[in-house]
């Protein structure tokens, strides 16, 4: 998808339960910038909010998505000391859409940022495809060559 699509992932956090496998094979094979995400309120009452702040001012348009649409039904938002996190009613309901959606703006919803992960001048080369770092090496403006003298 990702190929097929040209998507440049600067992003991808998940829940690390039970990936172990996965993950190491994305490590592998991708080259991706993967970045566990704690399920807990103090990493998630950010995005949270974000996500509930959205919805609230419609500022976001949902998709025409059954799945999506039943998972917001299913989750609701309990407060701790800590924050907000979203959680659901009974354990046979589903919530994996919104968490999923939650773990994205953990980043995400500072991409237009200074300081957001895609504009972090120290990590620009690790975001890079072997193809990318070789043109930027060689190009003027990077800073790396001396111009050719």
């Amino acid at each position: 998808f990702v190929e097929r699509h040209r998507l440049e992932v600067v992003f991808f956090g998940y829940d690390a339960w039970g990936l172990t496998p996965t993950i190491k094979q994305l490590n592998l094979n991708s080259g991706w910038p993967l970045q566990a995400i704690r399920q807990r309120t103090s990493e998630l009452k950010d995005p949270t909010k974000f996500l509930q702040t959205m919805f609230v001012e419609g500022s976001v348009d949902r998709l025409d998505d059954r799945i999506m649409e039943k998972a917001l039904l299913n989750a609701e938002i309990y407060e701790d000391k800590i924050g907000i996190q979203v959680d659901k009613a009974k354990a046979t309901l589903k919530i994996d859409v919104v968490d999923a959606l939650i773990d994205a703006l953990f980043q995400a919803m500072y991409h237009f940022e200074d300081f957001g992960i895609v504009n972090d001048k120290s990590q620009q080369v690790s975001r890079m495809t072997v193809e990318q770092i070789e043109a930027w090496l060689t190009n003027p403006e990077s800073g790396m060559t001396d111009g050719g003298d």
